[in-house]
């Protein structure tokens, strides 16, 4: 008989605030680090794929949310318009993208 999820979740226990609180701080203080390197680094395409990442990541947990209510959302749409911009070549941009010309 295979355990469902109702019953693997009985034998967890609640995590304390505190454990919360570090592992929150911990992947913040992370985070910052990478997204901080990444900008002075002066490495334009990491630059926009850390970008990227953050709205797709936004994306998917927004529309996680409307799916847990039963909201109509078009998912599919949304979330892969962004992939296929990359399909742009960068030297097809602009560029001269920090200045004012």
């Amino acid at each position: 008989m295979s355990a469902t999820a109702e019953t693997q979740e009985i034998g967890k226990k609640p995590a304390t605030p505190r454990a919360v609180f570090i592992l929150r701080f911990t992947s913040t203080i992370i985070l910052w680090t990478v997204a901080l390197l990444i900008a002075f680094s002066g490495f334009e395409l990491a630059f926009w794929g850390l970008i990227s990442a953050f709205g797709l990541i936004s994306l998917w947990e927004f529309y996680g949310m409307l799916d847990q209510r039963g909201l109509p959302n078009f998912k599919g749409v949304f979330i892969t318009f962004p992939i296929l911009d990359w399909r742009i070549p960068m030297s097809s941009r602009r560029q001269c993208c920090y200045c004012f010309c």
